[in-house]
């Protein structure tokens, strides 16, 4: 009967404990040896491959398989994360894609943005930088106009003294 607990030996591609179960590897060890197997506890030097874990750029996972001379992937398949309320980006995560420019959605009863949705935007920390930032939503300043809409009870919106 074949063992089916977890190998937990170290692999030599990345140093990372092995997943794989302990007959798998306990195979593709007896098979690259060149003597016959002693009896006993046989030692598990050979691994079943498996993916790359390194996260590349994009913060995709590389994917290839594993070994000690590896080059990460430089051409990530994975989805492209570009998103939008607009659109949704289909191409691979590596090739280029253009921005939305549809109107930004952005706007409360005092300002609208003035921005095209996934245009390039100043970078709110450092104004002199003007670069793509997936993670802002849009170049505006806050609302600092207080709310007054009244809530369905006819009291003042909570917001009253923030932005809305």
């Amino acid at each position: 009967m074949d063992c089916q607990a977890v190998c937990g030996g170290s692999m030599s591609c990345c140093t990372r404990t092995c997943g794989s179960k302990c007959s798998q590897c306990l195979k593709l060890t007896q098979s690259s040896a060149s003597a016959p197997a002693a009896s006993g506890p046989v030692s598990r030097t050979h691994h079943k491959s498996h993916p790359c874990e390194r996260l590349l750029y994009c913060q995709h996972r590389c994917g290839l398989d594993c070994s000690s001379d590896h080059k990460c992937n430089p051409k990530c398949g994975e989805r492209c994360r570009q998103a939008c309320l607009h659109h949704r980006c289909s191409k691979d995560c590596w090739e280029p894609c253009a921005p939305c420019m549809e109107p930004c959605q952005w706007n409360c009863a005092h300002l609208t943005c003035p921005v095209l949705c996934g245009s390039v935007r100043l970078h709110l920390s450092n104004p002199s930088v003007i670069r793509p930032d997936p993670i802002q939503i849009c170049s505006r300043v806050p609302c600092d106009e207080p709310c007054r809409q009244k809530l369905s009870c006819d009291h003042p919106c909570p917001s009253g003294k923030l932005a809305c």
